[in-house]
């Protein structure tokens, strides 16, 4: 008989090797995960990672679980040990890409997701996903050569054409991003990122009734759904009020809100009884101004009790206001007159110059402020001059900008800002320049919607309110509108603004004169 002893061996069950129980490990890590227990989650990945520590799967695994527990640093760490065991394998770029998108690093992002999209050349979402970061981060023409290619690959995808028709816009293709979006809207008419692309691209291109019809897809995104305080009742779908109290919700930034208030009196043509402003906090004491508004409350605090609600942005669709911007309401906002410490700090002391007041960047927070904000010092070129005395009315992020110029000439500023609480205290400040000089951003909205001279200076290409090619604005009858001359490029603005003050002094010699 022959021995026995291979049929034993054979019926062994295998040696467990350190990867497979690297790989059951980092299972019980993931159930502990869902579970919520978070630190016995990244206990059990770290294991893994030490029962197989030249396995990229297990360490990008570990990379990606720290990231869910907000341990942004040491899941990039991982994740790119895992990319140095294993530079072919994609997913480990991915995850890095993802990471650095949630701190908003898109420039790295871009760098990760082109790594992994080279790994797998068909993959059109990876292609997506690197277009993407290159927009976010401002790379436009490297964005939107990805971005045809991605669409090449997968011409129907309405995510891949949302950000083809971005790119294509940003890099001021407008008629080109146009057709994109009716091309793909014809096979995806629900699909929203891609309506709301859509209804951008038709607003700046004053197709009115049909924008503000796809811009009501907006109303399904967290940003309006997750809002505090959001009112339980019925949301008014335009039919007539009967007498109704309707709540009006302040939504996007504090310009927004300030231009569609503009609509809030209309209202009572509908039929509302009673109207009442949900608005941001530093809104509550201008909008109590508008006129036909019956109450503002702060969207900080539960809104009042009322019968229906609507949001601001809606309502040139629900009134039907097509290409009607009230220009003959401007101005909607009446100011209480400025507090005394605020108008003794206004006084003028420059007889016959230009005062100036002066807003050279945005919120840092909008997606497109890179775009959007100028460098004081580019401007300075075409103010410093007798005859223009500059008020500061900069608030935020951008007023550091004031350390980097020469201190004796800072000295000949006003600076205003430090000294305005809120939008209200701006306004008056406003009032008493002769002109606004701003980049667009909520102080420009407050000075139109007063109907204060305002030169706005746009980027190329220009948000959607300000439209394309015109110097003059829809929304505002003040407003003189500065533009790029090419996409990044302020010195054609910069020319602008010479200009205008020049004319604005022959006019002030002509008014003396006469």
């Amino acid at each position: 008989m022959p021995p026995r002893a291979p049929l034993h061996a054979a019926m062994r069950p295998a040696a467990i090797t350190p990867h497979a129980r690297a790989l059951a490990t980092c299972a019980a890590g993931a159930r502990a995960l869902h579970a919520g227990k978070t630190a016995q989650a990244l206990t059990q990945f770290a294991s893994a990672a030490a029962l197989a520590p030249d396995a990229a799967d297990v360490a990008a695994m570990h990379g990606v679980a720290l990231r869910g527990a907000g341990r942004m640093q040491d899941a990039q760490r991982e994740l790119i040990r895992a990319i140095g065991l294993d530079q072919h394998r994609a997913d480990s770029y991915t995850q890095l890409a993802q990471t650095y998108c949630q701190i908003n690093d898109h420039a790295q992002a871009a760098n990760a997701f082109l790594a992994s999209a080279t790994l797998q050349i068909t993959n059109a979402v990876a292609w997506r996903d690197t277009a993407e970061s290159m927009r976010r981060s401002h790379r436009l023409a490297d964005g939107l050569q990805i971005a045809r290619h991605a669409f090449a690959l997968a011409p129907t995808d309405a995510s891949i054409a949302n950000v083809l028709a971005l790119l294509l816009h940003r890099n001021d293709r407008i008629d080109e991003a146009m057709s994109i979006c009716e091309r793909v809207r014809a096979v995806a008419p629900d699909d929203a990122n891609l309506a709301l692309t859509h209804a951008m691209l038709l607003r700046t291109c004053e197709q009115y009734d049909q924008g503000w019809l796809l811009h009501e897809h907006r109303l399904s995104r967290p940003e309006l759904t997750m809002r505090p305080n959001l009112p339980a009742s019925p949301r008014w779908n335009g039919a007539p009020l009967h007498g109704a109290h309707i709540l009006v919700c302040g939504e996007q930034g504090l310009g927004d809100q300030v231009q569609f208030a503009r609509w809030a009196p209309a209202l009572r043509d509908a039929g509302a009884g009673r109207v009442t402003l949900h608005c941001a906090p530093a809104l509550v004491r201008l909008l109590n101004g508008v006129r036909g508004v019956d109450a503002v409350v702060a969207s900080s605090t539960p809104a009042p009790l009322h019968d229906v609600h609507v949001d601001i942005m809606s309502l040139p669709h629900l009134l039907l206001a097509g290409c009607d911007m009230r220009r003959d309401m401007v101005p909607y906002i009446a100011l209480p007159p400025a507090h005394d410490a605020l108008a003794a700090r206004l006084h003028r002391t420059r007889a016959g110059a230009l005062r100036l007041g002066l807003v050279w960047g945005g919120t840092p927070l909008h997606t497109e402020d890179r775009s959007r904000s100028v460098a004081l010092a580019t401007l300075l070129p075409a103010l410093v001059r007798p005859d223009v005395e500059i008020v500061v009315l900069q608030q935020g992020a951008s007023r550091d900008q004031l350390d980097t110029i020469d201190p004796v000439l800072r000295q000949t500023f006003v600076d205003i800002a430090p000294h305005c609480s809120d939008m209200t205290d701006t306004a008056q400040a406003v009032q008493q320049c002769d002109v606004l000089l701003s980049v667009d951003t909520s102080v420009a909205h407050v000075a139109g919607a007063l109907g204060i001279p305002t030169w706005v200076m746009v980027s190329c290409p220009a948000e959607w309110r300000w439209g394309r090619g015109r110097d003059d604005s829809l929304f505002y009858p003040s407003v003189r509108v500065l533009r790029q001359g090419a996409v990044g490029d302020w010195s054609a603005v910069v020319r602008q603004i010479t200009q205008q003050v020049d004319a604005w002094h022959a006019q002030a010699r002509r008014v003396v004169l006469a």
